[in-house]
């Protein structure tokens, strides 16, 4: 194409995700040298931060991304491409930080906060959890997942401002059979000293349903403080699988280490 004709939308774009495409860092660069995209500045600024980043210049990076942000906020289309994009790069903090502009600031749009849920759980942030939880509940009291969470981040948290014992006993009479809401609520009894009565909430599920990793990590520790350390043996070992916060790898280790 003529050089006058390079420059405009969309081949500017085009180029910039060919040279993406193949990580070729100094020609997208140089293809991002063009004082202003427009509409589409948020994708340059993201460019040159990827660019950037991969070059080892890390401080120039957050520079760019923190532009991105700032002309993406207000659209919330522009959020979700940043979104996915720092997702696909594996920016886990950038990804969280777009993920938390538009919980808080486009709380209808559901589809943030199982992404988020997620990010955060791997990464370990249970305080965070009880945050989104909360906000989650907050939008949509009849969320009976949200609650059944904010309920179980509390409790491991014992944060008794937000009531976890009252919502896991109410979820539980809403619905013994559920082997997540017995979990929670015989982790509320666990944690009143009343081991014998967690064990037996959890005892009314079906076998299979006790030896699911994160349903064992919990019957494994209520069994082991009812002094059933043989049988705690067990569901602890299963409890290895499961995918846990800190705070519950901590009280499974500690269950275990009195066996």
């Amino acid at each position: 194409m003529p050089p006058s004709m390079q420059t405009n939308q969309p081949l500017p774009l085009i180029l910039a995700d060919c040279y993406l495409a193949t990580t070729n860092w100094p020609a997208l660069l140089a293809t991002l040298q063009q004082p202003t995209w427009g509409e589409m500045d948020f994708l340059r600024f993201l460019y040159r931060a990827r660019a950037l980043k991969e070059r080892r210049m890390d401080t120039a990076a957050k520079a760019e991304w923190a532009k991105s942000v700032k002309a993406a906020d207000g659209q919330l289309d522009r959020l979700a491409v940043l979104q996915r994009s720092a997702g696909g790069w594996a920016w886990l903090a950038e990804q969280e930080e777009v993920l938390w502009l538009i919980v808080n600031r486009y709380p209808r749009e559901k589809w943030a906060f199982q992404p988020l849920a997620e990010l955060l759980h791997a990464r370990g942030n249970t305080r965070s959890l009880m945050v989104l939880f909360a906000r989650a509940l907050e939008m949509d009291p009849r969320n009976t997942s949200a609650k059944n969470n904010l309920a179980m981040v509390a409790l491991l948290l014992n944060a008794v401002e937000k009531k976890p014992h009252d919502l896991a006993l109410e979820l539980y009479q809403a619905d013994r059979g559920n082997p997540v809401y017995a979990s929670t609520y015989s982790f509320s009894l666990y944690l009143q000293a009343k081991s014998p009565e967690a064990v037996l909430v959890l005892e009314g599920l079906k076998p299979e349903q006790l030896e699911e990793p994160s349903v064992a990590a919990y019957y494994g520790i209520a069994l082991e403080a009812a002094g059933n350390k043989t049988k705690a043996k067990k569901f602890l070992d299963l409890a290895a699988r499961a995918r846990l916060l800190p705070e519950e790898k901590k009280l499974v280790d500690r269950a275990k280490a009195r066996l």
